[in-house]
């Protein structure tokens, strides 16, 4: 199962991704060309907190067991339009 933890500093933002388990596509989903998907969610560290942003299902047109961990990552990236420079894996 892949996943990815990234750290982006400038904003002081964390991000959780992990590979969907695939039973939470929706007819119309696969309609649009959609076969998998990647549930993930980035958080705002302030203080001693963090805030949850955003935790969306980031759909895919390629099967996740089909890509790279590198495409895997870039797709999480994309996803926020985050250049791959400006965030470290953890």
């Amino acid at each position: 199962m892949k996943s990815v933890k990234f750290y982006l500093p400038e904003s002081d933002e964390f991000i959780l991704a992990v590979e969907g388990t695939g039973d939470n596509l929706l007819h119309e989903d696969e309609e649009q060309g959609y076969v998998d998907y990647i549930m993930a969610s980035i958080y705002k560290a302030e203080d001693y907190e963090f805030e949850m942003i955003d935790s969306p299902q980031i759909m895919l047109s390629k099967l996740v067991a089909d890509m790279t961990q590198e495409e895997f990552e870039q797709a999480v990236l994309d996803y926020w339009g985050i250049d791959k420079n400006k965030a470290k894996v953890l």
